[in-house]
């Protein structure tokens, strides 16, 4: 086996270091909470590694820990930054019954995700004296120092440190992920103890007082104790390369004067919407996500498979849809090679096929390219009874479980007396009870397929109940734009929501009475909700007389709001918060302003800058930005101003954004005295962290100053 090493930047092949038994470790989940399937992309491959050694006839000790130890000081709990401590706070339980309850829950779904048992399965908070011990080694031989209670590992003595990352010394200081410590004697240097500072949950005594283990030394102490102080191979995501996995090189080397691991393998992230999958963005999903919108676990491994593990693999529901069709067909093929089992290829051919297929997934990790050779095995005409036996020995390495669908038999005789009726009722032209007859043997289990000279059965597949999905799109281009069409409504109110279905129901309600002195359409965009505003929607919008477009997955708010404005038919488009609550006409006030065609945008929560860097809110007058709260255009000036650029996937600063691209096509924006509207709490604001609404809010501030910073000539420029 041949497998792409970060350390060495090259394509490897496999020596362990003892004969016929490859060591492995797997940097496993921390325990505060359900882990998300970009958690287990890496997982997969790490089983992938597994399978395939084994294929090749040796022994795998895999190790892969369970971090069940927060890190961070319990005055960083209101940041969530001590996660386990954090979840346990807010649920009102100890963290042994956290880290218990989701230890149990990521083991379930490895379990459906096809991924083998690890050998050992450490818990950190039960290897809390190997910790101390290792520490202790490296105190004593001056790579670690104690100030107040905390040790510290002396990045400087380490002559290695940066080599796995590419983190070099004048990079290291701003890449540490770290808050400033100013007992530190060079900020690079990383925690391996934490004293305890008063009411902390999570401590243990140590030579250096009551305290608790850092992130990195976990796992050189668990890897050590269970697989040695070298090991072979060392999985995880891209995303623990640094500083992580640097921290164990060092840490481990420095103690025992030995290279830790022969191969570091990283797997790239999940993405959705080119955007990694993360809590911060809400764009992630669980297993029992996917199980609860209609899908078979599986059919995840199976879209592993069909995007290299060093390459991000984008996902969406529709593409793991495509991916369960694709498995539920392979599934039915087992079954029906299973019926013609007794012909087979001679022996020779049949292990020239073996032999080709490993080859390819042997070779770091090839599997789309296996995936394409386990295809053109299904579609050749080689014998039924070769293709099971091909099949199911290269499943023991694809590892989607198609062994189970391997003793099939089409028992359908039981239907032979109802066919007959059928036909009866067929022949006669009574179709409605030919078709009540065809549903009854479906709930039994099996399609019909009439042909022209018999009725063929087929098993309903898990795919067959995948209803639900098909009626959520997947991207902006399944949406037609009828921006070019005529005007059939006064106004476009659009309204994008992702849960706090109150709040939805507060602001559409405020609208609603406003139909008797306008025509109006009320546009609704799902973001993929999950508190019961789908099924809220799809009840009310007959009588409320709402178009609805439901996602399925969370959407950047641009592209939201983009598909929105495509699909608008009034004369003016209203982009509305859902924290907004109508008090009284608002739309005359606008209707009557727009008609003024040197004004693009108006809406009652104007911004103004003097330097391009602060904005403050205005309630009247010219303003050089409108607040996305209430942002009303003429639907017609998109074609000369164009739609919002998607990057902006957090609604912060998208409306500077979106009011520059007005300014630049030589509109002016306006603000509304006396709007009879109000703010209420704005809720996805005030549910995040701080730190997460600061950096999404910087990150959008960035977008828009490096392509409009240098534009002060639009600012100003305000209608009277």
């Amino acid at each position: 086996m041949r497998l792409y090493n970060t350390l060495s930047r090259q394509i490897e092949p496999v020596r362990p270091l003892q004969e016929g038994v490859v060591s492995m470790y797997s940097c496993g989940p921390t325990v505060y909470r359900s882990p998300h399937i970009g958690n287990f992309r890496s997982y997969i491959m790490a089983d992938w590694i597994k399978r395939i050694l084994i294929s090749e006839g040796f022994d795998v000790v895999h190790a892969k820990n369970i971090t069940d130890v927060g890190h961070m000081r319990q005055d960083r709990l209101e940041e969530e930054e001590d996660k386990v401590i954090a979840a346990a706070l807010s649920a009102g339980k100890t963290p042994e019954q956290i880290a218990s309850f989701y230890t149990n829950i990521f083991l379930k779904d490895e379990e459906l995700l096809g991924i083998m048992p690890a050998s050992y399965l450490p818990k950190a908070t039960e290897h809390i004296k190997e910790m101390i011990e290792l520490i202790d080694i490296l105190t004593g031989i001056d790579y670690a120092y104690e100030v107040d209670g905390n040790v510290y590992f002396s990045v400087s003595m380490s002559e290695t440190y940066g080599n796995l990352s590419g983190n070099r010394e004048n990079s290291l200081r701003e890449a540490v992920r770290v808050e400033e410590d100013p007992l530190k004697r060079d900020p690079r240097d990383f925690a391996l103890w934490k004293a305890s500072e008063p009411g902390r949950t999570l401590e243990w005594p140590s030579p250096w007082g009551m305290g608790f283990p850092g992130w990195h030394i976990e796992c050189s102490a668990m890897a050590t104790k269970y697989l040695g102080q070298q090991i072979d191979i060392h999985t995880g995501g891209v995303d623990n390369i640094f500083p992580h996995h640097e921290g164990e090189i060092a840490q481990s080397e420095g103690a025992f004067r030995k290279k830790f691991v022969s191969s570091w393998v990283h797997g790239q992230h999940l993405m959705v919407d080119r955007v990694k999958m993360s809590k911060s963005m809400s764009n992630e999903y669980t297993v029992d996500d996917l199980i609860q919108i209609g899908f078979d676990p599986m059919a995840f491994r199976y879209q592993c498979l069909m995007v290299h593990y060093r390459k991000r693999l984008n996902f969406s529901l529709a593409s793991l849809r495509s991916s369960q069709i694709a498995l539920e067909r392979l599934r039915m093929r087992v079954k029906d090679w299973s019926l013609n089992k007794s012909v087979k290829l001679t022996r020779s051919r049949m292990e020239d096929l073996r032999n080709s297929f490993r080859d390819i997934v042997s070779n770091d990790l090839d599997m789309p390219n296996g995936m394409r050779f386990v295809w053109d095995m299904a579609k050749s005409d080689i014998p039924d009874g070769s293709k099971l036996e091909l099949l199911l020995e290269f499943d023991e390495i694809l590892g989607l479980g198609l062994g189970e669908y391997s003793n099939y038999t089409q028992d359908v005789s039981r239907f032979d007396e109802v066919l007959e009726q059928r036909q009866s009722f067929r022949d006669a032209g009574e179709f409605d009870h030919a078709d009540a007859i065809r549903e009854d043997i479906r709930k039994s289990g099996f399609f019909l397929q009439d042909y022209e000279h018999h009725t063929g059965f087929r098993r309903v597949g898990h795919v067959d109940s995948l209803g639900k999905v098909d009626r959520r799109i997947s991207n902006g281009n399944e949406v037609e734009s009828l921006l070019h069409a005529p005007s059939e409504t006064e106004f476009s109110i659009c309204i994008v929501t992702h849960n706090y279905l109150d709040d939805l129901k507060r602001c559409i309600n405020s609208i609603i009475p406003l139909r008797g002195s306008h025509s109006f359409e009320i546009m609704v965009l799902d973001n993929f909700s999950s508190d019961g505003t789908y099924e809220w929607l799809d009840g009310v919008k007959e009588t409320m007389g709402l178009r609805i477009v439901h996602t399925d997955h969370v959407f950047g708010t641009a592209s939201a709001m983009n598909i929105l404005i495509k699909q608008s038919l009034g004369k003016y488009v209203i982009l509305l918060d859902t924290s907004v609550e109508s008090e009284g006409d608002f739309l005359s006030i606008i209707g009557s302003s727009l008609d003024d065609t040197s004004i693009g945008v108006v809406g009652p929560w104007g911004l103004r800058t003097e330097d391009l860097n602060h904005f403050h809110e205005i309630n009247e007058g010219g303003a050089d930005a409108m607040q996305a709260y209430c942002f009303a255009f003429r639907r017609d000036l998109i074609e000369d101003v164009g739609l919002m650029r998607d990057s902006f996937r957090f609604y912060r600063n998208l409306d500077l954004e979106f009011s520059f691209q007005f300014l630049n096509s030589n509109y002016g924006i306006k603000t509304l005295p006396n709007m009879p509207m109000v703010r209420h709490e704005h809720r996805i604001w005030t549910n995040l962290t701080e730190d997460i609404r600061d950096r999404l809010s910087n990150d959008n501030f960035r977008r828009f100053h490096k392509k409009w910073g240098h534009r002060a000539d639009l600012v100003g420029k305000y209608i009277s």
